[in-house]
C-alpha cells in the first residue's frame, strides 16, 4: 500500500499499488489518537517493514505509529516541538524537529520502540537546515539539508558517520 497525509482533510489514506483507494483514517474515529496538526501543516509521513503508519503530530509535538487498520500502535515518540518529517529502518527512527523559537531543525534518532539514543541528533555539526529525510534498505540515511550554499542531499551511515555529500552547489 501506498500511504499519504491529506492534510486538507487531516486525514491518512491508503492506496494499492495500482493507485486505488484502499482506506482512510483520521484517528479521532479509529483510534484513541487523532490525526491532526491544523490546515496548512505538512509532514512527512513514513511506515515500516510491516506496514505500521508514523505520523509527526505537530500539534502534540509527538511522532504516533498507527496500525494499517488506523488502530493505534503502541510507539509514541513525545516531547519534540514541531516535527516534520519520519524515517523508519529496521533498528532506527529518523525525526525532523523544529524548534519554533530559534528556528532550528535537527533529525533525532530514536531506537524501534521511540525510546531515544545516546547520540540523539543526526548529522550534529554537518546539517544546517534539514528539510526531509529517507532511509534506504541498507540502513544508509539520507537528509535534504539547505545551507547558504545551496539545497544538498547528505548521506550517513547507520552509525551517523556522514558518506558523502550529493549536490553540492547546486
Amino acid at each position: 500500500d501506498i500511504y499519504a497525509y491529506d492534510e486538507h482533510n487531516q486525514s491518512i489514506a491508503a492506496f494499492d499499488s495500482a493507485g486505488n483507494p484502499v482506506s482512510s483514517f483520521d484517528g479521532g474515529t479509529s483510534s484513541s489518537l487523532s490525526v491532526s496538526g491544523g490546515p496548512g501543516v505538512s509532514v512527512q509521513i513514513a511506515s515500516d517493514s510491516s506496514g505500521d503508519i508514523y505520523y509527526p503530530n505537530q500539534a502534540l509535538g509527538e511522532v504516533q505509529e498507527f496500525h494499517r487498520d488506523g488502530t493505534a500502535g503502541p510507539i509514541t515518540i513525545s516531547g519534540l516541538e514541531q516535527p516534520t518529517d519520519v524515517a523508519v529502518a529496521a533498528t532506527k527512527i529518523y525525526v525532523i524537529d523544529t524548534n519554533p523559537v530559534v528556528g532550528s531543525r535537527q533529525v533525532q534518532q530514536f531506537d524501534s520502540s521511540g525510546s531515544p539514543l545516546g547520540q540523539t541528533v543526526l548529522g550534529s555539526g554537518v546539517l544546517s537546515n534539514p528539510g526531509a529525510v529517507s532511509v534506504d534498505a541498507s540502513g544508509d540515511v539520507f537528509v535534504v539539508d539547505q545551507s547558504t550554499g545551496g539545497i544538498v542531499v547528505d548521506e550517513f551511515d547507520a552509525t551517523g558517520a556522514l558518506l558523502r555529500t550529493i549536490g553540492a552547489g547546486l
